[in-house]
């Protein structure tokens, strides 16, 4: 039996690799990017429930919730989420979204006691091959977690980089280059 899994999010060009290979790996993928579709899956009318969910954490909010205040779009994915998990109970969950890493923790910190069986992720760490992996472990072990792997080079170097304008512009601190623990 192949696995549904829903992809809810506004950027239908940036999912096509994760779509791909979601689908190279046997499940069925279906994005869900318009309040209509969304919809659809909120109102319990799609043939099949979906497995496994996907959603943005920012996405347009106007047309989905006209009720809620304005401002929502910044966090339109945690109700979705919300609203899913009261009709899809034991469905696993992973909110992402391209804000920086310090503001999802926040956000994950503040709602995941109320969105059980969820994680939350920063899309510029899941590649394709990430995303596949997670929902293949859940199916095969139910642990839903995010992949771990030591931080690139690239991004030691990036939290490495020291703004000091009294010093007269950019440096690298090679301590913090080298520690792990900063990342």
């Amino acid at each position: 039996m192949k696995r549904f899994v829903a992809l809810i999010d506004d950027d239908t060009v940036g999912l096509n690799f994760h779509i791909t290979e979601l689908r190279i790996a046997g499940f069925i993928v279906e994005l869900f990017s318009s309040a209509f579709e969304i919809r659809s899956i909120l109102d319990g009318t799609l043939p099949t429930p979906p497995d496994f969910f996907v959603i943005d954490l920012m996405m347009p909010s106007h047309d989905l919730f006209p009720d809620e205040p304005p401002g929502t779009s910044f966090h339109a994915g945690l109700i979705v989420a919300r609203d899913l998990r009261a009709r899809y109970a034991s469905t696993p969950i992973v909110v992402w979204s391209s804000i920086p890493q310090s503001d999802l923790r926040a956000t994950a910190a503040r709602h995941s006691a109320e969105l059980p069986l969820c994680i939350f992720a920063s899309k510029h760490d899941i590649s394709p091959w990430d995303l596949t992996r997670i929902v293949t472990r859940y199916f095969e072990s139910g642990e839903l977690k995010l992949p771990e792997r030591p931080p690139s080079f690239w991004r030691r170097l990036w939290r490495a980089i020291t703004l000091r304008p009294s010093f007269a512009g950019v440096g690298i601190d090679i301590k913090k280059l080298s520690d792990d623990r900063n990342i």
